[in-house]
Formats: C-alpha cells, sequence, structure tokens
C-alpha cells in the first residue's frame, strides 16, 4: 500500500538484475548491489550528490585483531553520515557502518578505507530502501534459486566431460561450496564412469 512513509522505498526497492553481482566472498551464492547504481538511484530520487543527497565519514579506523596465522590480521571500518533533502528542504540522516578485512585471498587487501566507505554508503542506502527486492526474504529465494540454477549448469558440464582429465578440471574450479553440494553427484558420475578407482 503506498503511503507517504514509503515514498522512498517503493522508488528505490525494486532492483534490475544488471545492477546486481555474485558477493565477493566466492562460494556464499550470495547478491551485492552495484556501488554505482546506487549512487545513481539516490540522484535520480534526490536530485544531484552534494546538493539533494550525500555523505560525510564520521569514523574512519583500522582494528587488530590478532590470530595465529596472521598476528597483524584485522579489519578496518568506516562510519558514515548519509544525508538527503527533502523537498521541502528537511535534511534526513541516515548512519552506515561499513567494514573491510585487511587481508583477503590473495594477501593484504587493496583500497581497504574506500571498500569500508563503499559498504558503509551501501548499508545506510538499505534504509531508504535500496535493493529490498534483493536483501528481503524473497530476495534471498532469488538468490537460492539462482545458486541452484548455477549448481544444474555444473552438472551438465561436468556429464558433457569425455576424459577424466577434463572431469578433474571442471572439479579444480569448483568452490568450497559447490563442491560440497555436488559431492553426491560428483561421486556417483566417477563411479559410473570407473574413475573412482585411480
Amino acid at each position: 500500500m503506498s503511503s507517504v512513509n514509503t515514498r522512498y522505498w517503493e522508488r528505490l526497492s525494486q532492483t534490475p538484475v544488471s545492477a546486481t553481482r555474485p558477493y565477493k566472498s566466492s562460494g556464499t551464492g550470495l547478491t551485492e548491489i552495484k556501488p554505482q547504481y546506487i549512487k545513481e538511484k539516490l540522484t535520480e530520487v534526490f536530485g544531484p550528490c552534494g546538493i539533494g543527497w550525500g555523505w560525510t565519514i564520521e569514523k574512519s579506523t583500522y582494528i587488530t585483531v590478532p590470530t595465529v596465522a596472521k598476528p597483524e590480521d584485522g579489519y578496518h571500518t568506516c562510519e558514515i553520515s548519509l544525508w538527503y533533502r527533502e523537498p521541502e528542504g528537511v535534511i534526513g540522516r541516515i548512519v552506515g557502518l561499513g567494514h573491510t578485512a585487511l587481508y583477503g585471498k590473495y594477501g593484504v587487501a587493496s583500497d581497504i578505507e574506500k571498500a569500508s566507505e563503499t559498504d558503509a554508503l551501501s548499508r545506510a542506502a538499505r534504509c531508504l530502501g535500496i535493493a529490498a527486492d534483493v536483501l528481503s526474504i524473497d530476495g534471498w529465494d532469488r538468490d537460492a534459486a539462482i545458486v541452484q540454477e548455477e549448481l544444474d549448469g555444473l552438472r551438465v558440464e561436468l556429464e558433457a566431460t569425455q576424459t577424466k582429465k577434463e572431469f578433474e578440471e571442471v572439479i579444480s574450479r569448483l568452490s568450497m561450496k559447490q563442491k560440497v553440494a555436488l559431492q553426491i553427484f560428483v561421486g556417483d558420475l566417477r563411479l559410473k564412469r570407473g574413475w573412482h578407482k585411480s
């Protein structure tokens, strides 16, 4: 039901597939929203950045969380204040918190502070309704459907392999979650083709 309280939510909540991408933590099966799309939608609704909306960084902090493997491990956290201007001139403000691990899959993460700031902006914008369809329960269901479609595609690809080498090459590209999800299927296919013996 449309109301004055949901006026922004209704304009921001619908997300085109082109504005989404797989979440950077590979294998999670989740979806994230492209940062530029968020800025585009906020500009569409409130006007140019810096006039109709914008944000200020309130805090930017590095926090060390030592581990045995990486004594200097930790993360960067950023707190922003997202502001937007109502038609009558009233300024609304929303706090957003973003985080970035100092170490990624391939070592020290790049653009750590920028990534945390972008994460904080994204989280604050969610409160206005940005990508609510993706982040709602129905959105998670959509993510699950996308993951299932990917797994079905991998099953077809595995069945199409002609040699054990081709088969193992496909297996080597799978994420850990994909390997777990396809474990029984892969085992049965190996058994069927007699590749389990060597």
